[in-house]
């Protein structure tokens, strides 16, 4: 059996370290090869489509659901009969209704629901995505949960870097992940974090921000705005190899997910590898997370795509958090257990 990997995303990011964990893990590294986007869609459904035709693979794996992998994917199935394999954490259609995009969302919907028919099996982040399909297409749908190196991420305290960046002796509220721009409602990853240190002005707070994305300009200027500009670091995006260290500098880690379908849907990849690390996570009472966090973090009822309320419940657990902070030294000792 030959199997052609085509990941949506570079070699470095979330879907292409995901993929080549569960390579190491199956035992099937050896007979895979693998492609990256690393260039535009347009050029990455070139060279997809090209590879699939000149190598006839026994198998296509496509990491993530975008055009550029799963149309190629398609064509190989009707043409030369390779199987097609489907790796999801996303509704495509919510996704690009909920930025404003109706026809890209009609569109997507259509090769979404064909690739669900045609794929053998689909493999889902989340669980409760997994048990919906699974019910209209028995025995195509499994449940894939995102993985984390346990030998990687692992609790830890950080002092350096907390020292570089100015954190010292704060309680640290942070997140890691793509900081990308929602035009429609004005926020982006991180977002939460900044109303949060604004609202806690006087308080031994601070934030952290890391990752990088057309949003990140658009926080550090929120953040002068604020009057929080010493107050909220703002690596950028960071190797792989050192996301522990970022992520064991923060005590409180937010996984906010919209109360949409997008977010019913998802179970962001950070957060098992917050857990591994012991943190404290303040989430959205939404999809996957309500699985994992109780006993170990705080859900937090949450309405739409932004709640303006959000941060001002956020904001009073970590008040509580400042008066005890046990519920931390909880969170590192059970957190890593679950996220194995």
């Amino acid at each position: 059996m030959r199997i052609l990997a085509l990941v949506n995303g570079p070699r470095d990011r979330i879907y292409g370290i995901r993929l080549r964990q569960l390579l190491a893990f199956s035992g099937l590294a050896g007979r895979a090869d693998v492609l990256y986007r690393d260039g535009g869609r347009r050029q990455s459904f070139i060279s997809f489509t090209r590879a699939l035709l000149e190598c006839r693979p026994t198998v296509a794996y496509v990491e993530a659901f975008a055009w550029s992998g799963v149309l190629p994917a398609l064509f190989a199935r009707f043409v030369q009969g390779t199987r097609f394999v489907l790796s999801t954490g996303d509704d495509a259609a919510a996704f690009q209704r909920g930025e404003g995009r109706p026809v890209l969302a009609l569109l997507a919907g259509i090769v979404e629901r064909l690739s669900f028919r045609i794929a053998r099996p689909v493999c889902f982040h989340g669980p409760d995505h997994a048990e919906e399909v699974g019910r209209l297409r028995r025995g195509r749908a499994v449940f894939l949960p995102n993985s984390v190196d346990t030998d990687l991420f692992r609790p830890g305290d950080s002092p350096g870097l907390r020292e570089r960046l100015g954190l010292t002796g704060k309680l640290v509220l942070g997140v890691v992940g793509s900081i990308h721009w929602n035009a429609r409602h004005r926020i982006a990853y991180g977002w939460e974090v900044l109303e949060i240190v604004r609202r806690l002005a006087g308080l031994p707070v601070a934030g952290l921000v890391v990752g990088d994305g057309d949003g990140l300009p658009r926080l550090r200027a929120r953040a002068v705005e604020y009057g929080i500009a010493d107050r909220v670091a703002f690596p950028g995006q960071v190797p792989h190899e050192i996301v522990p260290e970022h992520v064991n500098a923060i005590d409180v880690c937010f996984s906010t997910q919209s109360n949409d379908r997008v977010g019913f849907v998802r179970v962001t990849a950070k957060l098992p590898e917050y857990l591994a690390c012991g943190r404290y996570v303040i989430a959205s009472d939404v999809g996957g997370a309500r699985r994992y966090l109780p006993g170990i973090g705080t859900l937090l009822s949450y309405s739409g795509v932004h709640d303006p309320t959000f941060p001002e419940r956020a904001a009073a657990v970590v008040r509580s958090l400042l008066a005890d902070r046990s519920p931390l030294a909880r969170a590192r000792e059970l957190g890593p257990a679950l996220a194995r």
